[in-house]
């Protein structure tokens, strides 16, 4: 590649405007850590466990299916989340899981010559995977998920040759971990995408959390997500959030996020109703700075055991 054309490239990419795509995978948390500012790495459980942190699956016995939807208003995003978590029948839980992802969003490209391109592009994205976790004795609980994932993207006829991507595919990891070292104290860790995927919505990414629990009635929760892929230095989302129960059905949820990659802070909301076989949860996440995006979740669960 000669000189001119790296300095092409990168006049071009260093003017890039990220659209919401940047972020697909990991919006697709589930109505429970939406609606608790995208925290849950250090408490969660069944398909919750399957999308942050698989070491989880081990801290409630349960055997759970769970299907979830979740709407992105600033790209027409649709994601799409089936699974199973048996965590009752055997010492060591297992989950089986599948995702889809299908968007269209729009980003704005600066050219040479001070001119713009607008690009428009169709997003599909699979995704399958087996997660498993295992408990010492009841104080930590370690969790690892195998996954492959296959990324279809359409883009114009004239799209510019430095950013034409037609998607990828390949297999990836997540490993966790969650300590108890006290009944009412949780520390979650979690790797995720350890085995990097060329695309910017599977980066490698290290999440922490601290959760304190009052029984099964109140539960509030901390997460740091550093991320390593999504720009020139490490950059950092933070995540704070609650849930209160309400007798034993009702359960109000509520947070906040910061995204320091996006400059961007949320503020969340839902509500959840269980049953002894069944619970329906609701999530909301609005971006109150740095534009506007708003996303909203619903999922049904079924206790088989």
């Amino acid at each position: 590649m000669t000189i001119q054309r790296v300095a092409l490239t990168g006049s071009i990419l260093s003017a890039l405007v990220i659209g919401p795509h940047a972020a697909a995978a990991q919006d697709l948390q589930g109505p429970r850590s939406i609606s608790m500012g995208g925290t849950l790495r250090a408490a969660p459980s069944g398909e919750t466990a399957l999308l942050l942190n698989p070491a989880g699956m081990t801290l409630h016995k349960a055997y759970v299916v769970n299907a979830l939807y979740q709407y992105r208003v600033s790209d027409s995003g649709n994601l799409v989340n089936v699974s199973v978590v048996d965590s009752a029948t055997k010492r060591i839980a297992a989950g089986l899981f599948y995702s889809f992802m299908h968007a269209t969003p729009s980003r704005t490209l600066a050219m040479p010559g001070k001119t713009t391109f607008s690009l428009e592009e169709t997003i599909s994205a699979h995704e399958t995977g087996l997660a498993l976790s295992y408990p010492l004795a009841d104080l930590i609980h370690l969790g690892l998920t195998g996954k492959y994932v296959k990324i279809d993207i359409e883009q114009p006829d004239d799209t510019p040759a430095e950013v034409e991507d037609d998607g990828d595919s390949g297999f990836t990891m997540d490993f966790g971990a969650v300590v108890k070292p006290l009944p009412s104290l949780n520390l979650g860790v979690v790797y995720t995408n350890a085995v990097p995927i060329e695309n910017t919505a599977y980066t490698r990414q290290l999440g922490l959390g601290i959760a304190y629990a009052l029984g099964t009635k109140f539960l509030a929760e901390f997460d740091a997500v550093l991320d390593f892929d999504r720009g020139d230095e490490v950059k950092a989302s933070y995540h704070g959030g609650a849930e209160l129960f309400l007798g034993t059905s009702y359960a109000l949820r509520g947070g906040a996020m910061h995204d320091t990659f996006r400059e961007a802070t949320y503020v969340t909301g839902g509500l959840g109703v269980v049953a002894k076989k069944l619970a329906l949860d609701f999530g909301l996440r609005q971006m109150v700075d740095g534009g506007a995006e708003t996303m909203l979740a619903f999922s049904v669960r079924l206790f088989l055991q």
